[in-house]
C-alpha cells in the first residue's frame, strides 16, 4: 500500500514539475508571440467596411489553444473571432511556430453566431440573444 501510494505521489510530482518548469514559461512566450503576431495582422478591402486591422479591432472571443505532444508544448494555436470599427466581424487563426497558415476571414452574421454560440455571456453581449440551441 505505502509503495503504490509513494509512486502515485512521485508521478503526480513528475507532471507537476513538467508543467511548471518546462511548459508554463514556454507557454507565456508562445503567448506573447501570438500577441504580436495578431497585432501585424491586416486585411485590406475596397470597401473599407470589410477591412481589418489587429490594431484597431475588438477582440470579441480568444480561443487560443496550446498545442501538445506527449506532454511537450509545442506551439499555440491562435483562434480568436474579432469585431472592426464597422461591427464587422473576423475570425483569425494561426499559430506561433507557423504550423497552420495565417488565416483572417471575414464572418456574416450566421458564421458569427455559429462561432460564439457556446459562450452564452459573449453570445448574449453581441447579439443580444439567447444562443439559439438554449431556446429550443
Amino acid at each position: 500500500m505505502a509503495y503504490s501510494l509513494f509512486f502515485l505521489i512521485l508521478v503526480a510530482l513528475m507532471i507537476l514539475v513538467q508543467e511548471y518548469i518546462f511548459n508554463r514559461p514556454k507557454l507565456n512566450k508562445f503567448t506573447a508571440q501570438a500577441d504580436a503576431i495578431y497585432c501585424e495582422l491586416k486585411l485590406d478591402n475596397q470597401d473599407v467596411k470589410y477591412s481589418f486591422d489587429a490594431k484597431t479591432a475588438k477582440i470579441i472571443l480568444h480561443l487560443d489553444m496550446p498545442a501538445n505532444i506527449r506532454g511537450n508544448l509545442y506551439d499555440l494555436h491562435i483562434d480568436r473571432v474579432c469585431k472592426n470599427s464597422y461591427g464587422e466581424f473576423f475570425w483569425v487563426t494561426a499559430s506561433v511556430r507557423g504550423f497552420f497558415e495565417v488565416n483572417v476571414k471575414h464572418l456574416n452574421i450566421d458564421g458569427a453566431k455559429n462561432l460564439i454560440r457556446n459562450d452564452r455571456e459573449v453570445y448574449l453581449r453581441e447579439f443580444n440573444e439567447e444562443p439559439y440551441w438554449t431556446t429550443k
